[in-house]
């Protein structure tokens, strides 16, 4: 199997880096033990508010990772945007590519995002709201 694992050892470093930073979009260099071709890096939109959500609702960030590492082309039915979408293999979690225009409207409500998605999970409410737990570039 030619696919990378990932180890709590490969995360621990990530998480405490996005824990520390004071920014409010840390950029992570992405290269850590494997051999990469290029180097990338990955900008974590409001790393420590979507950290704090996925506590609340993920078995853990290791969990969640290792969700996200494996997803195939889901083909979505029902939507106009035309959007990339994937769905990760333990059908945990859903990816969708957002274009500019949704990702500026994201970061202007942001604050009244997690304000709302927070209330109703410490709360228990319903609510028609997806939770989003996490946007990267």
């Amino acid at each position: 199997d030619s696919e990378a694992s990932i180890s709590s050892d490969d995360l621990s470093s990530y998480d405490t880096s996005l824990l520390l930073s004071s920014s409010l979009h840390p950029e992570i260099d992405v290269n850590g033990t494997t051999t990469l071709k290029w180097r990338y890096s990955v900008i974590c939109v409001h790393s420590n508010q979507f950290y704090n959500l996925r506590r609340k609702c993920c078995p853990s960030e290791l969990a969640y990772v290792a969700s996200l590492s494996r997803c195939k082309r889901w083909d979505a039915q029902g939507g106009k945007s035309k959007a990339f979408f994937a769905r990760t293999i333990d059908g945990r979690l859903i990816i969708k590519q957002i274009k500019k225009t949704e990702f500026d409207s994201f970061i202007k409500f942001a604050p009244d995002y997690f304000r709302h998605v927070n209330h109703s999970l410490d709360t228990g409410s319903q609510t028609c709201l997806a939770k989003i737990l996490g946007i990267y570039q």
